[in-house]
């Protein structure tokens, strides 16, 4: 497997896809149970109001969490924005199939269909978003064996 760099940048965006998409699962789903705070309620003008920025919020920080570890795996590779890139690409795809079910779909369109698209591309831009960010990070990079 040493000798195909092609097939061990494939293989390793599809595991960086599978622990993306189950730790998205995992953590958003983990996020979506937290309660607010008390003070949460005062901060906004209307209840109606806190519960929306409270989804919004909660959902932001299980996709953000999902990201890092996977992030920081895609950093190991030389091309890490595109292996950030693929694998979030792969698990959004995987993630968001079952959504396009016509039953399904008729659902998000008649509710709130731009929460959707606004969730589907926080999941797509997490990854390469903080791949980016990390390799602005100072680092000696004794560890990785190649330049920057």
């Amino acid at each position: 497997m040493g000798k195909n760099p092609t097939l061990r940048f494939w293989i390793s965006a599809v595991l960086l896809a599978a622990a993306y998409y189950f730790l998205l699962i995992e953590l958003v789903g983990f996020a979506s149970t937290l309660k607010w705070p008390n003070w949460w309620l005062d901060v906004f003008g209307s209840s109606q109001g806190a519960k929306d920025a409270w989804i919004i919020a909660t959902y932001t920080l299980g996709v953000l969490a999902a990201a890092v570890p996977v992030a920081l795996g895609a950093l190991l590779n030389t091309r890490a924005f595109l292996m950030g890139m693929v694998a979030s690409a792969l698990a959004v795809a995987v993630a968001a199939y079952p959504s396009f079910r016509p039953d399904i779909w008729a659902l998000i369109w008649a509710n709130h269909p731009g929460y959707f698209f606004l969730d589907q591309l926080k999941m797509l831009v997490a990854v390469p978003l903080l791949v980016w960010l990390f390799r602005w990070l100072p680092s000696n990079r004794a560890w990785s064996g190649h330049e920057r």
